[in-house]
């Protein structure tokens, strides 16, 4: 499959794309933001704004509830101004406008690293996105994740020129929700990485104080024990997309597997796994991005620093991703956090030309080489084709199948994100082109 190929395919997925988003979009205008999360949180606000103590529900264990940092709630504050609808539009707007600067940073860096691609094809990359099911249960539900994927970006671009700021940012993303921590990770292998941790860490302690006007600080002990307390527990629904899920939907009759909010204490079993998963995926992010020997923690030229710096950002990247699959709710729309990798995949494919450290080595006339080429960019199709299809929705084509299979169907985005998580070291070998 050559280069040219994958552009018609692609320019199919694009046009498949559009169709889709017209029709998400009709259904979110016309939604009233009614049973939506962002309505969950709008009222929270308005509550909260009547009796902050009151902000995390002790003796609740349900899901539907706020259960971001406590700082997060000066998001929804600033958006009581306007009536829950234009409240709940505006917030979808803002989400598109942030996945879009999010992925026009990634096409920015991989242009960069060697990676071109036409003005056209960017536009298509963005249609896709928006098209996406974990885009789309962000907008319908109106979510917060596209802020948080935006600022986990800017924070790995800015990484080693502007320490101080990426520290920020990454203090202000895990402030607003938790799974950026794992950013934390890749970036202390490093000189310039550590600066930015140190960073972090001041400002994520000056931020509570910066928002004290606004947010007691008596309710952090409460959102601590509100953590800890549904930690414990899961949604075996199909709309939970992480590994704790599926392994649960393995011990229920199937069909229950579409009823909400299927609540359940994670078994000891299911956790071990969850761990062995979390540590053998860490692990290999880990080694990818360890630097060579030649190059101890520190770039030292403008080769290794191209290399280096591509690692880490993938790394952060795969972080992103490895977070939505490991919580115990990977909701459908924290996928949003796969969505970067998938692009950068997609990206690298319609490129005409690699960096010179990434050209392929194998030659183009051995079978085996492109056997290799035809599946590895089939996959990359494949997961855009099944990400196009919202996660919630019933396929009754497959309700005779058999339940392991039904399963491993509905879970699509757990394999997705797995996929594009060992797919990236792609992208960090040498002579690994893809084209």
């Amino acid at each position: 499959m050559t280069t040219a190929h994958f552009r018609n395919f692609f320019f199919l997925i694009v046009t498949l794309s559009l169709v889709m988003l017209s029709f998400e979009w009709t259904k979110i205008a016309a939604n009233p933001a009614d049973g939506t999360d962002f309505s969950i949180y709008y009222r929270t606000a308005v509550q909260f704004k009547a009796a902050p103590s009151a902000l995390y529900q002790s003796s609740a264990i349900g899901f539907d509830q706020f259960l971001y940092p406590p700082p997060s709630m000066l998001l929804y504050l600033g958006f009581l101004f306007f009536s829950e609808h234009t409240a709940y539009l505006m917030y979808c707007i803002l989400m598109y406008l942030c996945l879009a600067a999010a992925l026009l940073i990634c096409q920015a860096f991989f242009k960069q690293a060697g990676y071109p691609i036409t003005r056209t094809q960017r536009i298509g990359l963005l249609i896709f996105a928006f098209a996406s099911a974990p885009m789309y249960h962000n907008a319908s539900l109106g979510q917060t994740d596209c802020l948080v994927l935006l600022f986990s970006v800017l924070y790995l671009y800015l990484l080693r020129s502007r320490p101080a700021i990426a520290g920020l940012l990454l203090a202000a993303a895990i402030w607003i929700k938790i799974y950026p921590v794992l950013l934390l990770l890749p970036a202390v292998l490093y000189k310039e990485g550590r600066k930015s941790l140190i960073f972090c860490m001041l400002a994520a302690i000056l931020i509570p104080v910066a928002v004290l006007p606004w947010i007691p600080i008596a309710v952090y002990p409460d959102f601590l024990h509100k953590l800890i307390s549904v930690s414990r527990y899961t949604s075996a629904h199909i709309i939970n997309q992480s590994f704790i899920a599926y392994c649960l939907r393995t011990q229920i009759p199937f069909h229950e597997a579409f009823q909400w909010p299927n609540i359940y204490s994670i078994p000891n079993w299911i956790k071990i796994l969850n761990y062995v998963l979390m540590a053998a995926l860490i692990s290999l992010i880990m080694l990818r991005v360890w630097p060579r020997q030649n190059n101890p923690g520190k770039w030292k030229n403008k080769s290794n620093h191209a290399d280096e710096k591509t690692r880490l950002f993938l790394a952060g990247l795969s972080m992103l991703s490895l977070s939505a699959i490991i919580s115990p709710l990977g909701w459908g729309h924290t996928f949003i956090f796969c969505l970067p990798l998938l692009m950068i995949a997609l990206q690298m494919s319609l490129s005409p030309q690699a960096a010179p450290e990434n050209t392929a080595a194998i030659r183009p006339s051995s079978p085996y080489s492109t056997l290799f080429q035809i599946i590895r960019i089939g996959s990359v199709l494949l997961a855009a084709l099944l990400l196009l299809i919202p996660v919630y929705h019933q396929q009754g084509l497959i309700d005779h199948w058999p339940a392991l299979i039904r399963n491993i169907f509905y879970s699509r985005l757990l394999w997705i994100g797995l996929f594009l998580i060992i797919f990236s070291g792609q992208a960090t070998r040498k002579n690994a082109g893809l084209q």
